[in-house]
């Protein structure tokens, strides 16, 4: 249970409870149990807690003083000596020190007193193995037999060899082609060729110098090197540099299925690494294609001096970006395919141009039909539900004023001739064609759609899905016809069941005026057909309206104006108008002041 303040009237006899503890506060020590072997400790303000308290403390903890705590512990007088009297481990005796006794074979000593013995032509001797060392002079008989005077010399058998004249001059020499000491190198060469070795220790090295002098020359080499990781069997292992053909300067070459390596001894990865499948740059195998570079920061950099220079670097997601310090990215040449990667402005067969986002320059040749751009997109899927857009065009966004004109595609063409005929050809300065190469049926297609749109607040003054614009005529040249907009026959006997070469439909969403066709042009229109209103069949006459209502107004202004109406029956009755003979079909005319009837057809007069 939890520690409470326990409070208490003097003389009073509080009966405890087996699971109450009493705080330290009150006296208690705030602990339900001790555990045997165990001593309390403050182990903070007010709080008690125990550790473990083993025998062999006890037996130091009731000793009276410290030397019984030291006998206790077995120290002795050691453990009250400074530690100026004792000497370091690696303390370095003088012979001084050495006061008494004799140092033992073992200890590098005699194991006798030679301080009394010794003089001139004595040497120190040993009679056996594991005796003292003792000084004495060396008998005639220590030297074996044979000696004597003259040019003689004590062998290790202990005999006599006479010294024989010898030679003073190397050349003098016998035998020394019999290459009887393979511990040394021949340089006039051994057969079965012959190794270097430089030290015999571990790490040691060999060392080729040119010269001893400041100014070195160089270590040459004829012949390929090999270098092995096997003495057994080189060839298991091995590799050139070098060949023995002309035209190869350097070649490092490794057994099948082996690899070349160039390790920096820092890192864990090859920084070049040619194996069976090409070369790798920071790959720690063989590369997937016959050059791989791998890196998690810019791959490749191709520079022309220190300053000039262009990067390639994939990222994670597999994207290629190509940096280049120039600004400029071209492919084949500067006229073939360039990019301004600070702008972001491209041109296709010709230089990028400062004010163009896209630049495309054709050169054509004298026959064949060609492109400045086509793109394509093929769809696979077995459902299309995704609105596909083969071309994107801009958007422009922002808070500042635009005053000039926007396009989100512009497209011209240009005809620049000094000779020859484009009489029987066209020109098109935009050509969009759709095409149905399927078996199955397409329900509506669009040659061109165009359609503008309103997503936010901001409103449209004059909106045109079409705008033909006047032609820009910046030279003498002379335009015979101009057609701001042209339509060609539209129809086909066989395969197009209804032509129409301009529909209109319905016009009923706007606020205030749905118009099919508005002009606001004050010149004479031109029509050489016949004109069909209110009908789908052929007009039978230049003009044919057919209306259940009146079907012409003639106005001098909105207010000024007259109607022709037929009705249902043909022309109007004229029972109750005043006529001459007897009249069966009259016409109607009705004006702003009133309704008049003309004759139209009498059965006893024409």
């Amino acid at each position: 249970m939890d520690v409470k303040p326990l409070k208490m009237k003097a003389g009073h006899a509080h009966q405890m409870e087996a699971t109450d503890t009493v705080g330290v506060a009150n006296g208690g020590t705030g602990l339900a149990t001790v555990a045997a072997d165990t001593m309390l400790y403050a182990s903070g303000l007010d709080t008690l807690a125990t550790t473990p308290l083993t025998a062999a403390g006890r037996a130091l903890l009731d000793d009276a003083d410290a030397a019984a705590q030291r006998t206790t512990l077995g120290l002795g007088t050691a453990a009250t000596s400074s530690t100026g009297d004792f000497a370091a481990a690696s303390h370095a005796h003088a012979s001084a020190d050495i006061v008494s006794g004799q140092l033992a074979l073992a200890r590098g000593g005699t194991a006798s007193d030679l301080s009394a013995t010794g003089g001139t032509g004595q040497f120190l001797r040993q009679s056996s193995a594991g005796a003292a060392i003792t000084v004495s002079a060396i008998a005639h008989a220590d030297l074996g037999s044979g000696g004597g005077t003259g040019s003689k010399f004590l062998r290790d058998d202990m005999t006599w060899q006479t010294v024989s004249a010898g030679v003073t001059d190397h050349g003098a020499l016998t035998g020394l082609g019999d290459d009887d000491h393979t511990q040394y190198a021949l340089l006039l060469g051994r057969s079965g060729g012959q190794a270097l070795i430089g030290g015999t220790a571990s790490g040691d090295d060999l060392t080729l110098q040119s010269t001893s002098h400041a100014t070195r020359g160089h270590i040459q080499v004829n012949d390929p090197i090999v270098i092995s990781g096997s003495t057994a069997d080189p060839a298991s292992t091995v590799r050139y540099i070098g060949t023995n053909a002309t035209s190869d300067r350097i070649q490092i070459s490794a057994p099948s299925g082996g690899s070349v390596r160039i390790v920096n001894a820092s890192a864990a990865t090859p920084q070049l690494l040619v194996g069976s499948a090409g070369v790798a740059m920071g790959i720690n195998g063989n590369p997937a294609r016959a050059l791989e570079v791998r890196s998690t920061s810019a791959q490749i950099r191709l520079s022309y001096d220190a300053s000039n220079n262009s990067e390639l670097s994939v990222s994670s997601g597999g994207d290629l970006t190509i940096t280049a310090s120039g600004g400029d990215v071209h492919v084949g040449s500067s006229t073939t395919l360039s990019v301004n990667t600070t702008s972001r402005n491209v041109g296709i067969g010709t230089s990028v141009e400062s004010s163009s986002r896209l630049v495309l320059n054709y050169t054509l040749a004298d026959n064949g039909s060609y492109r400045g751009a086509k793109f394509t997109m093929t769809n696979t899927a077995p459902t299309n539900t995704t609105n596909y857009n083969v071309v994107s065009l801009f958007t422009i966004s922002g808070t500042s004023t635009v005053t000039g004109s926007s396009a989100a595609l512009y497209v011209s063409a240009t005809v620049n001739k000094s000779g020859g005929s484009y009489s029987s050809g066209s020109l098109s300065g935009a050509r969009i064609s759709a095409a149905q190469a399927g078996t199955t049926d397409i329900n509506t297609m669009y040659g061109v759609y165009a359609s503008g749109s309103i997503s936010s607040s901001g409103g449209i003054t004059t909106h045109t899905a079409i705008h033909a614009g006047a032609p820009v005529l910046l030279s003498t040249g002379v335009i015979t016809n101009n057609y701001g907009v042209y339509i060609a026959d539209q129809g086909d006997a066989t395969q197009v069941t209804t032509a129409y070469a301009l529909r209109i439909g319905t016009q009923t969403n706007s606020a205030t005026k749905s118009w099919a066709i508005g002009s606001a042009a004050t010149q004479d229109s031109f029509l050489a057909g016949a004109l069909m209103i209110g009908a789908t069949s052929a007009p039978a006459r230049k003009l044919h309206v057919i209306s259940t209502s009146a079907q012409a107004r003639f106005g001098y202004d909105t207010s000024n104006y007259f109607e022709i109406s037929l009705e249902s029956t043909g022309l109007t009755a004229g029972t109750t108008k005043t006529t001459p003979g007897t009249v069966d079909k009259w016409i109607r005319i009705v004006s702003e002041d009133g309704t008049y009837y003309v004759p139209a057809y009498s059965s006893t007069t024409a």
